[in-house]
């Protein structure tokens, strides 16, 4: 238990720093973003002389860019431990950690989307297009080899006994992490696309 809380903490305190690195550089590009307009503060008019409307820009990456980025970089270091569980599976298991290979690299795209947006980097709108199809698809994908995992140890068990019981259930809880996982993701994939879509035209950089 103790590895786990020392692993967990330095897996957010990694998150944490890249995102702290990412947002302060990306300000200078998202103090390019006008907002609005406000009368310009022009001491040299008298107060019945109108002065003229100036832009407001912004300071920083709006909220909700930089809350989906955070989710974003948190979702995606979950690569970093899906590649530790998933590395003795290459080499014993039949190289059953084959599988993973797609969720890391789906983790890692989520990963430099989340980056991209905080920068506001001129292809951030692509790489979070591209992230978001890979989570639609692979969640998908899996969520219904998991729902057809546990039917067909249902049906291969029944009538039920002590032992296939207990073999359905384990397959239930198995199938239900990546059910969960999944669902979060696909939540998760859909939030994001909706800010890219939100803020497309402070996202539109030109290079």
């Amino acid at each position: 238990m103790p590895i786990l809380v020392v692993f967990w903490s330095l897996w957010a305190l990694a998150v944490a720093i890249v995102y702290l690195t990412e947002e302060a550089r990306g300000r200078r590009r998202w103090r390019d973003v006008a907002i609005g307009q406000a009368p310009a503060v022009v001491a040299e008019l008298g107060p019945y002389r109108p002065a003229g409307l100036v832009p407001v820009m912004l300071r920083r990456a709006p909220l909700a860019v930089r809350a989906i980025a955070l989710s974003c970089l948190a979702l995606g270091a979950m690569a970093v431990p899906g590649a530790l569980v998933a590395l003795p599976g290459l080499f014993y298991g039949g190289g059953i950690g084959l599988i993973s290979i797609p969720g890391l690299i789906a983790a890692a795209k989520l990963f430099r989307a989340g980056q991209a947006l905080l920068r506001r980097a001129p292809d951030a709108r692509a790489r979070v297009a591209n992230a978001v199809a890979w989570e639609l698809w692979l969640n998908g994908i899996f969520g219904a080899l998991s729902v057809a995992a546990i039917a067909a140890i249902a049906v291969e068990t029944a009538p039920a006994n002590a032992q296939s019981a207990t073999q359905l259930l384990h397959t239930t809880g198995f199938c239900s992490f990546f059910l969960l996982y999944g669902a979060i993701s696909v939540a998760q994939a859909l939030a994001l696309r909706a800010v890219a879509r939100r803020h497309a035209d402070a996202l539109e950089v030109h290079r």
